[in-house]
């Protein structure tokens, strides 16, 4: 079963993949879903994970206990079912809303299965298959992009110059560069964490080195700085709330100036450092123009259109997955149906009901982001709740200029619900699981009612 749950996990990063001249829920919106084989196999890969169903004795209670943490994103999706009534675009509409749902439920199936197969350490190993799931994804783009196949690249014109950017069609350059930098969180962590044998650093020091070669030739100055600035807050929670010694303390603050130093280079400086040094660097930071800088690429001008909304659009939304009563809007001389912005796309699609639905969320994500930060037992606990909240940081922060939460099924969107739910389950309100027969009879071996939470607990408690 545990070499079937990787399958699975990497089954959902894989729908994220659009191969080139084929049609993706995303792209199909002014008329509708095309239903060819290429969206038959995103929705295999999708609902991959309601195999194990089959498969294996997993508890349909505890699958929909799982479900109930996920209620308020199940709200959303089902709430995007309803805007299909008055949405544009209809067909889009609903197409988007029923495959959220359908992921929604397979990641429910995949944690109940990691639940019941593993008896310690769920977070760990959820971290751990993650990373391999997204190497899988990454790596052909590092590897393809080096030998110049033209199907990875795409072609930006950036102050009328043309730049290439890896991703091309297959997975936008914004959208790799995003998961590329949560691989690089959960492989420095890897190496950092203790009892890693030597081959599995060395395995992690490559594909740190092709990852950061994805990052900077995608040009993705917004998973770049989503990466930096989520590592400071990081750190910064960590030197604030942990009782560290002075040199401690200031090799912290060494981390964070030198973050904030990568990113004034990557993103602001490009210009200077390409005429001091005769290097060129507009992949991340394009043509250096502070117009394009300050408007972040132009995305402010469509997030003013998006906000001047009439109030019944904000209140319950033009259709899920849509910007205005028609659809799309016209910005930039294109019409367009992404917000570059998650939470904005949320609020055109779905109003401030969605909006609200997504707090509900994000609010049961940080109380058990708080309940994991003072439940640490180890430290190997505290690696990984420090790895579950920057990775999640990564996610909020990339979703401020890229739209992916609760909108499309992108990989940040695949990690932050697998991670997500996990740290529901281990840290859920009282700590009190089902106490059904069916549930009890699937249960892990030493499983008491009432146990601790956390990675381990289920299994080790001698008590209730």
């Amino acid at each position: 079963m545990r070499k079937f749950l990787i399958i699975c996990m990497s089954g959902l990063f894989v729908s994220a993949i659009n191969p080139p001249g084929n049609e993706s829920f995303a792209d199909a919106a002014s008329g509708g879903v095309t239903i060819n084989w290429v969206v038959l196999v995103k929705i295999g890969c999708i609902s991959a994970p309601l195999s194990l169903a089959l498969l294996f004795p997993i508890s349909l209670d505890l699958i929909l206990f799982v479900l109930r943490l996920m209620l308020p994103l199940i709200l959303l999706a089902s709430y995007g079912i309803l805007t299909g009534v008055w949405s544009a675009a209809p067909g889009y509409s609903l197409s988007r809303s029923i495959s959220q749902l359908l992921l929604f439920v397979s990641v429910a199936v995949l944690i109940a299965g990691y639940w019941q197969s593993y008896r310690r350490d769920i977070r760990q190993v959820i971290l751990r298959d993650i990373a391999l799931a997204l190497t899988i994804i990454i790596l052909p783009f590092a590897v393809l992009g080096a030998l110049g196949v033209d199907a990875v690249w795409r072609a930006v014109f950036p102050g009328g110059a043309t730049v290439y950017r890896l991703g091309g069609d297959i997975l936008p350059p914004n959208i790799l560069g995003a998961a590329t930098a949560i691989h690089v969180i959960l492989l420095w962590s890897l190496w950092l964490r203790r009892g890693v044998s030597r081959l599995v650093r060395t395995w992690a020091v490559v594909l740190l080195v092709s990852d950061l070669y994805v990052l900077v030739y995608s040009g993705s100055r917004g998973a770049t700085i989503s990466m930096v600035a989520a590592v400071g807050v990081g750190v910064l929670i960590q030197v604030v709330s942990s009782p560290l010694d002075r040199m401690a303390r200031v090799r912290a603050a060494i981390l964070c100036l030198a973050g904030g130093v990568v990113v004034f280079v990557l993103v602001a400086a490009g210009d200077v450092i390409e005429r001091a040094l005769g290097v060129s660097v507009d992949l991340v930071s394009r043509d250096g123009d502070s117009a394009e800088l300050t408007t972040l690429t132009g995305r402010t001008e469509l997030w003013g259109m998006l906000l001047d909304a009439p109030p019944i659009a904000l209140l319950i939304g033009n259709g899920f997955g849509t910007l205005g009563p028609n659809g799309s809007v016209s910005v930039w001389t294109i019409s367009t149906y992404h917000a570059h912005n998650g939470y904005l796309q949320i609020l055109a699609g779905c109003g401030v009901i969605g909006v609200g639905l997504l707090v509900w969320f994000l609010g049961r994500l940080v109380r058990a982001l708080r309940s994991a930060h003072t439940s640490v037992a180890s430290r190997n606990d505290d690696d990984v709740n420090r790895t579950c909240l920057i990775v999640i940081l990564v996610i909020l922060i990339s979703n401020c200029v890229e739209s992916s939460i609760g909108t499309q099924i992108v990989p940040q969107t695949c990690v932050l619900l697998v991670v997500g739910v996990a740290l529901l389950y281990d840290f859920r309100p009282n700590r009190a699981p089902l106490t059904t027969p069916q549930y009890l009879r699937h249960a892990p071996t030493g499983w008491k009612p009432g146990g601790g939470a956390g990675c381990g607990a289920e299994s080790t408690s001698a008590t209730p």
